[in-house]
């Protein structure tokens, strides 16, 4: 639905306002707050004809709204996640990373993976063995 009508060509394929200076479909709040396609069909059914850079009404389904917003909403799942981790991923210092989790982790989880009695430990439960 995206593609086919040409929603691409305004918002970008990765909804980041495109050439034609529409919207950021990413960040937008409304698209956000949006379930199944209530707050987005009614744009689209709409249109923005009073803005600059004019957006036409669309005679979708029920359906098709509900599988254009779907789509978008996969988009800006996407999108957030690799502007959340974009340059994040650099080697770390190990010495700290150890002291870190000795500190903070090592009480109740071991680098061997070895999870024996957490729950007694962490929350003094006694469960049945």
């Amino acid at each position: 639905m995206y593609v086919l009508n040409h929603c691409h060509f305004c918002h970008g394929t990765d909804l980041r306002q495109a050439v034609m200076g529409a919207t950021d479909l990413l960040t937008r709040k409304l698209v956000g707050t949006d379930r199944d396609g209530n707050l987005i069909g009614a744009v689209v059914r709409a249109g923005r004809p009073n803005l600059q850079t004019a957006m036409p009404r669309y005679d979708l389904s029920t359906q098709e709204v509900l599988d254009l917003a779907r789509y978008v909403h996969y988009l800006r799942q996407t999108g957030r996640y690799a502007d959340l981790t974009a340059g994040s991923l650099q080697p770390g210092d190990p010495e700290q990373g150890e002291a870190y989790f000795a500190r903070r982790c090592g009480q109740c989880h071991s680098v061997t993976a070895d999870l024996a009695g957490i729950t007694r430990r962490n929350l003094g439960l006694r469960l049945p063995r």
